[in-house]
């Protein structure tokens, strides 16, 4: 066998390549619909971050107003405790006091809303 390779590669031969230029045309389509994908992701993506940039300002907006608003509250409860005390009756005996303390119940349960929400986002 050795003596026919060697006759073999010892053979000269004359091959004439040409050049083809052979169209596809599924090639422009996937090319087309690959542009399409990457800027409707493109899109989404930065549609969805824009709307999250827009809610996280929104929720430290409102968490830090509720925060002040529980601290108001908070110090209108005690100064009006210590009134009430120095008046000699007792404060949770008072309307007004069961609703802010009720007031200051929801407040609380808002910033800790809004805290779970900033974390989600954030």
């Amino acid at each position: 066998m050795s003596a026919i390779l060697k006759a073999l590669q010892n053979r000269k031969m004359e091959v004439d390549l040409k050049s083809e230029v052979v169209e596809f045309g599924g090639a422009e389509d996937i090319l087309k619909d690959s542009g399409e994908a990457l800027s409707a992701s493109n899109n989404a993506i930065g549609g969805i971050s824009s709307e999250l940039s827009k809610l996280m300002s929104k929720v430290n907006s409102e968490l830090k107003r509720s925060v002040k608003a529980k601290d108001n509250l908070e110090d209108s409860m005690q100064d009006f405790t210590r009134k009430a005390k120095d008046l000699g009756f007792n404060p949770k005996d008072s309307k007004g006091y069961s609703d802010a303390k009720k007031n200051l119940e929801d407040i609380y349960e808002a910033i800790q809303f809004l805290n779970s929400v900033k974390k989600s986002i954030g």
